[in-house]
Protein backbone atom coordinates (compact mmCIF):
# COMPACT_ATOMS: atom_id res chain seq x y z
CA UNK A 1 0.00 0.00 0.00
CA UNK A 2 1.50 3.31 -1.04
CA UNK A 3 1.79 6.22 1.39
CA UNK A 4 -0.17 8.43 -1.00
CA UNK A 5 -3.09 5.99 -1.09
CA UNK A 6 -3.16 5.53 2.67
CA UNK A 7 -3.18 9.30 3.28
CA UNK A 8 -5.77 10.08 0.61
CA UNK A 9 -9.51 10.03 1.16
CA UNK A 10 -11.85 11.66 3.57
CA UNK A 11 -11.33 11.86 7.30
CA UNK A 12 -13.17 9.15 9.24
CA UNK A 13 -15.20 11.40 11.53
CA UNK A 14 -18.35 9.27 11.66
CA UNK A 15 -18.99 7.57 15.03
CA UNK A 16 -19.44 4.24 13.28
CA UNK A 17 -15.63 3.97 13.16
CA UNK A 18 -15.61 3.34 16.92
CA UNK A 19 -16.88 -0.14 16.06
CA UNK A 20 -14.85 -0.91 12.93
CA UNK A 21 -11.22 -1.14 11.86
CA UNK A 22 -10.28 -0.84 8.21
CA UNK A 23 -7.89 -3.44 6.81
CA UNK A 24 -5.85 -1.84 4.01
CA UNK A 25 -4.54 -5.22 2.82
CA UNK A 26 -8.02 -6.75 2.43
CA UNK A 27 -9.70 -3.43 1.61
CA UNK A 28 -12.47 -4.38 4.03
CA UNK A 29 -13.86 -2.98 7.27
CA UNK A 30 -13.78 -5.42 10.18
CA UNK A 31 -16.43 -5.22 12.91
CA UNK A 32 -14.94 -5.05 16.41
CA UNK A 33 -18.18 -5.21 18.41
CA UNK A 34 -17.89 -7.73 21.25
CA UNK A 35 -20.65 -10.33 21.51
CA UNK A 36 -22.01 -10.17 25.08
CA UNK A 37 -22.80 -13.91 25.22
CA UNK A 38 -19.52 -15.30 23.86
CA UNK A 39 -17.21 -12.38 24.69
CA UNK A 40 -15.67 -12.56 21.21
CA UNK A 41 -15.39 -9.89 18.50
CA UNK A 42 -17.89 -10.10 15.65
CA UNK A 43 -15.06 -9.83 13.07
CA UNK A 44 -17.54 -9.55 10.20
CA UNK A 45 -15.84 -8.17 7.09
CA UNK A 46 -17.68 -5.56 5.05
CA UNK A 47 -16.32 -4.51 1.66
CA UNK A 48 -14.90 -1.01 1.51
CA UNK A 49 -15.29 1.73 4.09
CA UNK A 50 -18.68 3.25 3.33
CA UNK A 51 -20.19 4.34 6.69
CA UNK A 52 -23.73 3.62 5.48
CA UNK A 53 -22.89 -0.05 4.86
CA UNK A 54 -21.20 -0.26 8.26
CA UNK A 55 -24.28 1.27 9.95
CA UNK A 56 -26.51 -1.29 8.20
CA UNK A 57 -24.40 -4.10 9.66
CA UNK A 58 -24.76 -2.58 13.13
CA UNK A 59 -28.54 -2.19 12.67
CA UNK A 60 -28.89 -5.81 11.62
CA UNK A 61 -26.59 -7.47 14.16
CA UNK A 62 -25.72 -5.03 16.96
CA UNK A 63 -28.75 -2.92 17.97
CA UNK A 64 -27.06 -1.30 20.99
CA UNK A 65 -24.03 -0.20 18.98
CA UNK A 66 -26.36 1.07 16.23
CA UNK A 67 -28.21 3.29 18.74
CA UNK A 68 -24.89 4.60 20.03
CA UNK A 69 -23.87 5.57 16.49
CA UNK A 70 -27.20 7.31 15.87
CA UNK A 71 -26.83 9.32 19.08
CA UNK A 72 -23.21 10.24 18.34
CA UNK A 73 -23.97 11.28 14.76
CA UNK A 74 -26.97 13.33 15.94
CA UNK A 75 -24.87 15.20 18.49
CA UNK A 76 -22.17 15.82 15.88
CA UNK A 77 -24.76 17.23 13.46
CA UNK A 78 -26.15 19.54 16.16
CA UNK A 79 -22.65 20.80 16.92
CA UNK A 80 -21.98 21.34 13.21
CA UNK A 81 -25.28 23.24 12.77
CA UNK A 82 -24.56 25.39 15.85
CA UNK A 83 -21.14 26.30 14.46
CA UNK A 84 -22.71 27.19 11.11
CA UNK A 85 -25.38 29.33 12.80
CA UNK A 86 -22.74 31.12 14.89
CA UNK A 87 -20.76 31.85 11.74
CA UNK A 88 -23.89 33.14 9.97
CA UNK A 89 -24.72 35.37 12.95
CA UNK A 90 -21.25 36.92 12.76
CA UNK A 91 -21.54 37.39 9.00
CA UNK A 92 -25.04 38.86 9.24
CA UNK A 93 -24.13 41.27 12.02
CA UNK A 94 -21.09 42.65 10.24
CA UNK A 95 -21.72 45.66 7.99
CA UNK A 96 -19.63 47.18 5.22
CA UNK A 97 -18.86 50.16 7.45
CA UNK A 98 -17.57 47.75 10.13
CA UNK A 99 -15.29 46.13 7.57
CA UNK A 100 -14.01 49.49 6.38
CA UNK A 101 -13.34 50.70 9.90
CA UNK A 102 -11.26 47.61 10.67
CA UNK A 103 -8.78 48.54 7.97
CA UNK A 104 -6.65 51.08 9.83
CA UNK A 105 -4.06 51.77 7.13
CA UNK A 106 -4.36 55.11 5.33
CA UNK A 107 -3.48 56.30 1.87
CA UNK A 108 0.05 57.70 2.06
CA UNK A 109 0.05 61.49 2.00
CA UNK A 110 1.12 62.54 -1.48
CA UNK A 111 -0.12 59.31 -3.10
CA UNK A 112 -2.40 59.55 -6.12
CA UNK A 113 -5.31 58.15 -4.09
CA UNK A 114 -4.85 60.63 -1.23
CA UNK A 115 -4.32 63.62 -3.53
CA UNK A 116 -7.39 62.86 -5.66
CA UNK A 117 -9.60 62.71 -2.54
CA UNK A 118 -8.00 65.83 -1.04
CA UNK A 119 -8.46 67.77 -4.30
CA UNK A 120 -12.12 66.69 -4.41
CA UNK A 121 -12.52 68.02 -0.86
CA UNK A 122 -10.91 71.34 -1.82
CA UNK A 123 -13.30 71.61 -4.79
CA UNK A 124 -16.26 70.84 -2.49
CA UNK A 125 -15.24 73.57 -0.01
CA UNK A 126 -14.79 76.13 -2.80
CA UNK A 127 -17.98 75.26 -4.73
CA UNK A 128 -20.21 75.06 -1.64
CA UNK A 129 -18.72 78.16 0.03
CA UNK A 130 -18.36 76.22 3.30
CA UNK A 131 -16.07 77.72 5.90
CA UNK A 132 -12.65 76.05 5.74
CA UNK A 133 -12.76 75.03 9.40
CA UNK A 134 -15.72 72.75 8.46
CA UNK A 135 -13.14 70.04 7.73
CA UNK A 136 -12.23 69.97 11.45
CA UNK A 137 -15.83 69.02 12.40
CA UNK A 138 -15.92 65.55 14.03
CA UNK A 139 -19.11 64.47 12.26
CA UNK A 140 -17.70 65.54 8.89
CA UNK A 141 -14.57 63.44 9.55
CA UNK A 142 -16.76 60.44 10.52
CA UNK A 143 -18.76 60.93 7.33
CA UNK A 144 -15.59 60.97 5.20
CA UNK A 145 -14.28 57.92 7.04
CA UNK A 146 -17.49 56.01 6.28
CA UNK A 147 -17.00 56.75 2.56
CA UNK A 148 -13.31 55.82 2.51
CA UNK A 149 -11.71 54.58 5.72
CA UNK A 150 -8.23 54.88 4.21
CA UNK A 151 -8.56 58.63 3.62
CA UNK A 152 -7.30 60.83 6.44
CA UNK A 153 -9.22 64.12 6.28
CA UNK A 154 -6.70 66.97 6.16
CA UNK A 155 -6.99 69.69 8.79
CA UNK A 156 -7.87 73.31 8.10
CA UNK A 157 -4.24 74.39 7.59
CA UNK A 158 -3.46 71.59 5.17
CA UNK A 159 -6.60 72.40 3.22
CA UNK A 160 -5.78 76.10 3.10
CA UNK A 161 -2.34 75.19 1.76
CA UNK A 162 -4.00 73.36 -1.16
CA UNK A 163 -6.53 76.10 -1.98
CA UNK A 164 -5.73 77.86 -5.21
CA UNK A 165 -6.62 81.56 -5.30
Amino acid sequence: MSLCKSLSGRKKDCTVWEFFKYSESKEKSVCSVVNEKTGENCNAEISGKNPTNLKRHLQAFHKEASESVKTGDGERELTKKKKMNDTEDVRNSQTIVDCLRKNKTSWPVGSVEHMSRQNAMVDMVIDSACPVNFVNNTKFKEFCSSLDAKFQVPGKLALLHNLEF
